[in-house]
């Protein structure tokens, strides 16, 4: 009997520990879980508190934009187009909003904080077939009659009728590929558009996205513009980095206030000597009513981010925004992460 009761007294031992060990993994499995949705819960109330951030951003370059006084020349020292103290890293809410763009100018780049003027890169859906072709030949690295076929097929994707260019392609060509599509036969609404287009790929699509536009007025600022989007149009390299350097004044950056401004498109003729070709050049471009001083579109990118301290998440708002003769806005994209 004393031999029995012990036995039990051990089985039920074993058993509590069985018990006690189950509760305690069953604890951690329960802490780890809460542990990892307080950690997701962190994670969407700081994007949230970000996203607003991000917003508030868009809406302070709005506002600055519509406090531009000066409508008849618009130029990258304007406090729109680059301002440090309105938009570089401002401290809000415990963390910080940044908006800003690139310029690339000879494969010098430059960061401005402010707004990016859309009308300094090329509108694919207003330009000749001359200019896609130049820009696909000179930035995309295509062969000449291969970009001639390409700015075909570009203009014939953009047109409202059937007729094949040369090189081109209209319904018939896309309606008899493996995975067939229609073609659009109507102005670009994306520039993301262009991958559908015959002869477009992604490797070309990636080295020309950031000089084209498929929003504004069709004519390029040349108080705004890179040396590349110059190089592009059909500029020698040289003759474009000119510009530029002319343009960016003594200390040879943008958006400051000794640049000097075109006050007119026929004021770039009053540059330094010119070379007869590079007259030509310019003479040809400015012949095709491509060049303006004035913009009425403008891409804004926001970015907030919290501290590193707080775990370092940001997020992201791009959007364009058309500016009417009254200096009212109208945001005409809008796109978020």
């Amino acid at each position: 009997m004393i031999f029995v009761r012990k036995k039990k007294k051990s089985s039920v031992l074993v058993l509590t520990l069985w018990i006690l060990s189950l509760l305690v993994v069953f604890s951690i499995g329960i802490g780890q879980n809460v542990r990892a949705h307080l950690n997701f819960a962190s994670h969407i109330k700081k994007r949230v508190k970000n996203y607003y951030m991000a917003k508030g951003g868009i809406e302070k370059a709005i506002a600055v934009l519509e406090s531009d006084q000066d409508l008849g020349v618009d130029n990258l020292s304007e406090s729109w187009a680059n301002d440090q103290d309105l938009f570089k890293q401002l401290p809000l809410n415990g963390g910080y909003l940044t908006i800003s763009y690139t310029l690339d100018n000879g494969g010098q780049q430059q960061v401005l904080y402010g707004v990016e003027d859309e009308c300094s890169k090329i509108n694919i859906n207003k330009v000749s077939k001359d200019i896609l072709s130049s820009l696909l030949e000179r930035i995309g690295g295509l062969e000449s009659e291969q970009a001639i076929d390409v700015a075909a097929a570009i203009k014939d994707w953009r047109d409202a009728d059937q007729l094949v260019s040369l090189g081109g392609a209209e319904e018939n060509y896309y309606q008899g590929l493996k995975e067939p599509y229609q073609c659009s036969d109507s102005e670009f609404e994306l520039v993301e558009e262009l991958l559908f287009v015959k002869g477009m790929t992604q490797e070309l699509f990636s080295k020309i996205k950031k000089l084209v536009t498929v929003y504004g007025q069709g004519k390029i600022n040349i108080n705004t513009v890179d040396a590349l989007t110059l190089y592009a149009l059909g500029l020698n390299k040289d003759f474009a980095q000119r510009i530029i350097e002319y343009r960016q004044g003594s200390d040879l950056k943008d958006g400051t206030e000794d640049d000097n401004l075109f006050q007119s498109v026929g004021a770039i003729r009053g540059m330094k000597a010119l070379f007869t070709e590079e007259s030509t050049q310019l003479n040809t471009l400015i012949s095709k009513n491509l060049f303006t001083v004035v913009t009425n579109t403008f891409r804004i990118n926001s970015l907030a981010k919290t501290r590193k301290e707080e775990g370092g998440v940001g997020r992201y708002i791009e959007c364009v925004v058309k500016r009417d003769k009254g200096n009212q806005s109208e945001i005409v994209y809008w796109r978020e992460r």
